[in-house]
């Protein structure tokens, strides 16, 4: 039998120490193998069951994503209970030790490791974080001395003591006796009292529940172990090895495996703690575990009442005992109710204050509150409440909400509410209540139900008056009403205006136009010049104020058509040549390379924000130049396309090109604005200061106008100024790329020019700069010159050019004095120069000087490379026609039509049928829209021209 014992003593080691390797490695797949084969081994495994639930133990809990530090509350207890298993599984083993050498084991030192664990496993209850606070913990130990002192003396008086006075034990061996049931009493209790507050606690983890009741089920086994045992051991036929012997290492099979189901039993959702707590009832304020002691204390004097009344003197032996008992007992629950009333009354006053700080936040509060009970009875209001429906507080409390600030046509719509939120539902509406004066109000409301406990025991309901706001919204929206009504007339305006406006400015501007073109004296054609000019600038402040009109009542249209950048810029350009001309300023442009050939936008708003700063920047400058510089950045691609709400566009087909992000800069050397004057520059009708009016002139729009139209483009406005010195205005536009047409004067591959060496004479250093970027692409070699005097120095040394350029107006030396000393050089009798004047060449006496080409400025890329390619005998198409002022009087022989004008204006009749009459053509007249369609009735005719505004039609 030794032999067989020592096999299963050494068989148990290797297996255990194996599964602790396995639980080290991955204890979900060791824990159920060790307890199945604990079960089977017997007693002598119960060592390595306490090493298994050390490592069951403290693997779960440090694999918690480490959310608690290492020495935690509930991470110290399961330790202690492990090491309480262990102590017991070391004891268990001296136990076999004894029984191989057949010694006898009892006493001996193994109950020192049997006797371990009990105390170990109650600090490790103790610890458990389920009762939270220290005084709830407090509350636990006294639960369970109470009840394991009433279990002891019920245990004494009904099965220990008996055992005790029929034992002929020793002293030690009696003692022990009955400190392993003893013991096991308050284990017991500790757990039923954890698992009864777990269940009153909604917020209790389900993983921790379920622990708790396995190590409760193997306590079981270690009570139902040594009650057996002592009663077997007091009979004398107690035999080890027997099924009685496995009840303690299932038991601590069994609390192992309560501490690894902690580590893989899912945690409580967030979810379902919520719907515990809405199910929550009066058993969580007072529940069984509350009851626990005092059910306990009854049954002991129940018991110490029969005891008292028993006639067995056999008993008497056992009544000091459990008298002692009910004593200490009885002083414990007086302690546990002194605490208990202690913590009521800090609840009752914490209840106390919260009321206090509710009321007064109630009577403070300036929304109209009331709460009810279940049946919508009023039971509190707020003296918001009372002031804004007119009630007392008298008046208000226990009568039904809905009955008495619902007026009748409201009292359906008031009831459907009251059920919505006895449904659950919070209610958020606008509608009107009643006061007592019977006037109905406007009001928000907010109604919810109130939860106890999770039930629904009354309803609370917010009023907010809203009568001002909602007049104010009503106010708002004539006023919106109105402004609508009165932007369509200023629409209406705005376009009556400016037909009736034009339709004569376009027959004075006309009619001169046509006597200019007349034979007439010298003071006539002065006189005519005058008026021209005059009606010019009142169409141009006209045209202003109609646009700042327009951009104001939010009615300006961006048309977004693809144009040629270039063509816009020079246009604008060409515009001002002639007042610059007069002032004798040089305009010049420079567009980078990365600036697109075509954009899409609006080349009409485009060119007039680029002459109005034009116009600025002549008007205001002496002497020196005005240079446009263009510059672009690539944005990609872009969905939509940044543009104010007021502006309407007209989207062409531009998908798969990108959009860029135009830099425009114009920069004068003129007067310049000092910093309080560029404070009042883009204000409608403002400029620099009154002098400026006085000597200038103008409107100060349009200023205004080209930031506003800068902003529609998608871009900005701003302005950098040195007074006395220059000024450059800049502004940005957002534009996509269009497709551009061939342009050969752009093309950097030119064969004709590559090579060529071209002399630029110019003082300007900026149209030298503008020269040198138009010809070296092409190939060209260029040389400059600030001076005649350089020049003349390069063609003295021998330089062979190809070609010379030469500026008319220049200091010391103009074009044609250094025209006529090259001539004087034999290599330079026949070389051809180019002429740059702002005059037109009639009016310049060359002096019997040839010139191969006379060029305007602003030089123009197309003109230039028109007039080389002239000089080197290269036939080609011209890029770009000069269009004729004068009118085709044979037009209407190559191309008859039946023309039919419809204008109710006589003078605009008169002006178009001379105009007409010029080109070789006659038309049928109609005065309105009645009579175009008369007139078409009676014939066909090819061309139809009308007014857009006429009578009738």
């Amino acid at each position: 039998m030794h032999a067989n014992l020592r096999l299963r003593i050494g068989l148990g080691f290797g297996f255990g120490l194996a599964l602790i390797m396995i639980a080290i490695l991955g204890f979900h797949l060791g824990g159920p193998a060790f307890l199945l084969l604990g079960l089977y081994l017997g007693t002598a495994d119960a060592l390595i069951g306490g090493i298994i639930v050390l490592v069951s133990v403290a693997l779960p809990i440090r694999s918690e994503e480490d959310a608690e530090p290492w020495l935690s509350h509930e991470r110290f207890a399961w330790i202690l209970i492990g090491l309480g298993c262990l102590m017991w599984g070391i004891g268990d083993c001296i136990w076999h030790y004894y029984q191989a050498l057949g010694q006898s084991p009892f006493p001996s030192l193994a109950d020192i490791g049997y006797s371990s664990l009990p105390p170990l496993i109650f600090l490790g209850l103790l610890l458990q974080p389920s009762p939270g606070s220290g005084r709830n913990r407090l509350m636990l130990l006294l639960d369970s001395l109470i009840a394991m002192g009433s279990l002891f003396a019920i245990a004494w008086y009904f099965l220990l003591g008996p055992l005790a006075l029929a034992s002929v034990q020793d002293p030690l061996s009696k003692f022990l006796g009955l400190y392993y049931p003893t013991s096991d009493i308050p284990l017991l209790t500790c757990v039923v009292l954890l698992l009864l507050r777990s269940w009153g606690r909604v917020y209790q983890a389900t993983a921790r529940r379920i622990s708790l009741i396995v190590v409760g089920l193997g306590l079981c086994f270690f009570v139902t172990s040594d009650i057996l045992y002592n009663m077997l051991q007091n009979a004398g036929t107690y035999v080890a090895g027997t099924l009685i012997s496995a009840g303690w290492p299932c038991g601590i099979m069994i609390i192992g495996l309560g501490a690894y189901l902690r580590r893989f039993l899912p945690a409580t959702s967030a979810a379902l703690i919520e719907q515990r707590v809405r199910r929550r009832t009066k058993r969580v304020i007072f529940g069984p575990e509350q009851l626990v002691p005092y059910l306990l204390l009854g049954i002991l004097f129940v018991v110490l009442v029969l005891d008292t009344l028993s006639s067995d003197k056999g008993q008497l032996a056992l009544r000091p005992v459990l008298l002692f008992a009910t004593i200490g007992v009885v002083g414990l629950v007086v302690v546990r109710q002194i605490l208990t009333i202690r913590v009521n009354a800090g609840l009752y006053l914490e209840a106390h204050s919260q009321r206090q700080y509710f009321e007064a936040l109630m009577n403070v509060c300036p929304v109209a509150v009331a709460s009810t009970n279940i049946d919508n009875t009023i039971v509190a209001c707020n003296p918001a409440f009372e002031k804004l429906f007119g009630y007392t507080q008298a008046e208000i409390v226990g009568c039904n909400l809905d009955e008495l600030i619902s007026s009748p046509e409201y009292r359906a719509e008031a009831s459907a509410y009251s059920t919505l939120t006895q449904e659950g539902e919070i209610i958020h509406a606008t509608t009107r209540r009643r006061r007592k004066d019977q006037s109905l109000i406007d009001v928000e409301l907010l109604g919810a139900p109130v939860v106890v406990e999770g039930g629904k025991v009354g309803f609370f309901g917010l009023y907010l008056d809203i009568t001002e706001r909602k007049q104010a919204m009503e106010a708002i929206e004539q006023g919106r009403a109105a402004a609508e009504a009165a932007n369509q007339a200023k629409s209406a305006f705005l376009a009556t205006m400016s037909h009736e406006i034009r339709t004569p400015m376009n027959a004075i501007i006309g009619m001169t136009g046509l006597l200019l073109d007349t034979s007439l004296s010298a003071e006539q054609r002065e006189y005519a010049e005058m008026v021209r000019s005059s009606s010019d600038a009142l169409l141009t402040i006209i045209n202003d104020i109609l646009d700042f009109s327009k951009i104001e009542a939010g009615k300006l249209e961006l048309e977004r058509q693809p144009f040629d950048l270039r063509e816009c810029v020079e246009s604008a350009l060409d515009l001002l040549t002639t007042r610059a001309t007069e002032k004798g300023l040089d305009l010049a442009y420079l567009l980078d390379d990365q600036v697109p050939a075509a954009i899409y936008g609006d080349v009409t708003r485009l060119r007039q924000t680029l002459v109005n700063l034009l116009s600025n920047a002549v008007k205001f400058t002496e002497q020196g130049e005005v240079v446009i510089s263009v510059e672009a950045v690539e944005c990609g691609f872009i969905e939509h396309v940044p543009k104010d709400a007021t502006a309407t566009v007209h989207e062409q087909d531009g998908d798969g090109l990108p959009f860029h992000d135009l830099h425009f800069a114009v920069r004068d050397t003129g007067i310049g604005i000092s910093e309080e004057g560029m404070a009042r520059l883009f204000r409608s009708f403002s400029q620099v200061d009154a002098s400026t009016t006085r000597r200038y002139g103008g409107t100060g729009l349009g200023l205004a106008i080209s930031k506003r139209l800068a902003e529609l483009m998608g871009g900005t406005m701003w302005v950098e100024s040195q007074p006395g010195v220059s000024s450059t205005f800049h502004f940005t536009i957002l534009a996509q790329t269009a497709s551009a047409r061939p342009r050969p004067h752009l093309d950097s591959s030119q064969p004709h020019l590559a090579g060529k060496r071209i002399l630029i004479v110019d003082d300007n250093a900026t149209n030298r700069t503008i020269l040198r970027l138009q010809t070296q692409p092409w190939g060209m070699l260029p040389y400059e010159c600030a001076s005649g005097q350089e020049a003349l120095a390069q063609v003295q040394a021998g330089v062979p050019f190809d070609v010379a350029v030469l500026d008319m107006q220049m200091p010391d030396m103009d074009g044609l004095m250094l025209a006529r000393q090259i001539r004087r050089y034999q290599n330079a009798q026949a070389l051809p120069l180019v002429m740059l004047t702002s005059l037109g060449q009639r009016e310049i006496d060359t002096g019997g000087v040839e010139f191969a080409a006379f060029l305007h400025k602003p030089i123009k890329p197309s003109q230039l490379y028109n007039a080389l390619l002239s000089i080197f005998a290269v036939q080609a198409q011209p890029v770009l026609k000069q269009v004729g002022t004068q009118f085709d009087a044979l037009l209407g022989q190559r191309l008859p039509l039946r023309i039919l004008l419809a204008e109710d204006n006589t003078v605009n009749q008169k002006l178009a049928l001379r105009q007409l009459e010029r080109m070789g053509y006659r038309a049928d007249v109609a005065a309105n829209g009645l009579e175009v369609l008369q007139a078409l009735q009676r014939q066909s005719y090819d061309v139809i021209l009308m007014d857009v505004q006429m009578p009738e039609m």
